[in-house]
């Protein structure tokens, strides 16, 4: 009896103490990362083995799952390579999508993988822990995003030293200009090859514009965003994160700010050359604006392409490169946008498909797509500049001009203002930019304004991420 004692005594030791070595081999403070193999991920040991069925729960707005014909047909082709795997996804309307997602990850429903619009969004998302990084499940997959990603695009979409979301779609901004109104006012069109300067491009404004009342023809055209003055400042500073100092506070008082805002606001009311700010926004004017014929030149991303083309344009459409700083190399050009796609969040539960979906769509939406995509190869840029050429049959906009405008070699700088406490930044940015734009503070007043309020959203937010 003594002996089965102590036989079952050094049993249970044994059991005890393997317990306690599995328990140490378990890690509680890393991104989870799904056991399910995908196809990608599968071992040789599974090489027979059948995946075993998941459903993963896609969230987007309805402009992207339900509007969009490429995200579509880049779905129905994620579904044929991965039968295992059926999505459930909710398509929400987009004025709701952002207060619809937070409710239901901070109410831990599963989401295993949401659209994301901006790189803005990006990091505002990541900053608030509703999306996680996607570096573990790369590895675990072995689906890197530098094999079908630019480093621009993957710098555009990392916070931290992680990157946030896999983008299917990207952006680029461009000068669209009005031919007719050129032509009328005797001023030779924008070198398509060459950039004009900011002065040369307020000047040329100024040629452009006549008349008065609802007859009267601007020179350019801006739309609300607040990117439209504080571009001539970062393409000088080098983008989003020029609006923060090397130690993380404002830089709003580099000298470069001010004066983007002064140069907005002559045009505006000293020139006359460019419709006011307030009339923008009272009109709720957009893309489709710059198709009436009454504005000479617009800046805007590549989005306007497809828009302007649904458009019955009764004049000439011509594009040249953005408009580079004064003091700049003439062979300088520039541009930068935005991006879309999808991320992992906190509430998944199929980490691995989750990402896995991410990064087949950045592969299926670039062979249908009918704008740019995040997926870049000599094929689909061939074929993305030809269907855009095809859209506006007699202006001249040959497959050659759009690849050089759009895919040539130029410099890619962060669109948004990108950094700690950035949404809130952009929206002191715009609040503050409208008291100048009514005279209600000096531009000396609004600068400091800015810089105070930013650096104390700043010291917030970095006190609650401590």
């Amino acid at each position: 009896m003594n002996s089965l004692k102590k036989v079952l005594a050094i049993m249970l030791a044994l059991i005890m103490l393997v317990s306690v070595f599995a328990a140490c081999g378990q890690k509680t403070d890393e991104p989870q990362v799904s056991q399910s193999p995908t196809p990608s991920a599968s071992g040789a040991e599974q090489e027979n083995k059948e995946p075993e069925p998941v459903t993963l729960k896609l969230l987007g707005h309805s402009g992207i799952f339900e509007t969009s014909e490429a995200v579509k047909s880049a779905v129905e082709k994620f579904k044929a390579d991965y039968p295992h795997i059926t999505l459930d996804i909710t398509a929400i309307g987009s004025n709701e999508y952002n207060n619809k997602r937070a409710i239901m990850i901070a109410g831990g429903e599963q989401v295993d993988a949401m659209a994301v619009s901006n790189p803005l969004d990006t990091l505002n998302l990541a900053q608030s822990g509703m999306i996680v990084p996607l570096n573990p499940y790369a590895d675990a997959t072995g689906l890197k995003p530098e094999d079908i990603l630019s480093q621009d695009i993957i710098n555009m979409e990392n916070f931290d030293g992680s990157i946030y979301k896999l983008p299917y779609t990207t952006t680029a901004w461009v000068l669209f200009y009005n031919k007719d109104i050129f032509d009328d006012a005797g001023v030779p069109y924008p070198d398509a090859n060459k950039a004009m300067t900011w002065s040369e491009y307020r000047e040329i404004a100024k040629k452009l514009t006549k008349g008065s009342g609802a007859d009267k023809i601007y020179g350019a055209f801006q739309l609300v965003w607040p990117q439209y003055w504080y571009t001539y400042a970062i393409s000088s500073l080098g983008g989003g994160e020029s609006f923060y100092t090397a130690d993380g506070k404002s830089n709003i008082s580099d000298p470069k700010f001010a004066e983007a805002l002064k140069f907005n606001y002559d045009m505006q009311f000293s020139d006359k050359s460019l419709i006011e700010y307030f009339d923008v926004k009272m009109q709720k004017l957009a893309v489709p604006t710059f198709a009436t014929g009454k504005y000479g030149m617009f800046y805007t991303g590549s989005f306007a392409i497809n828009a302007l083309a649904k458009q019955e344009l009764d004049f000439k459409l011509g594009i040249a490169p953005l408009p580079i700083p004064d003091d700049a190399d003439e062979s300088y050009k520039y541009t930068f946008g935005g991006s879309t796609g999808f991320a992992v969040t906190r509430t998944a539960k199929h980490h691995n498909e989750a990402y896995t979906f991410a990064y087949e769509m950045v592969k299926n939406f670039a062979e249908v797509a009918d704008n740019i995509p995040a997926y870049k190869s000599d094929d689909t840029t061939d074929r993305i500049c030809q269907i855009f050429a095809d859209k506006y049959p007699g202006h001249d906009l040959s497959a050659d001009l759009w690849k050089d405008l759009l895919f040539g070699e130029q410099e890619f700088i962060t669109e948004k203002i990108t950094g700690p406490a950035s949404v809130e930044y952009e929206s002191i940015v715009i609040e503050e930019m409208e008291k100048y734009y009514t005279n209600a503070q000096s531009l000396e007043d609004t600068i400091k304004s800015i810089e105070k309020r930013a650096n104390e959203a700043i010291e917030n937010y970095n006190e609650a991420n401590k």
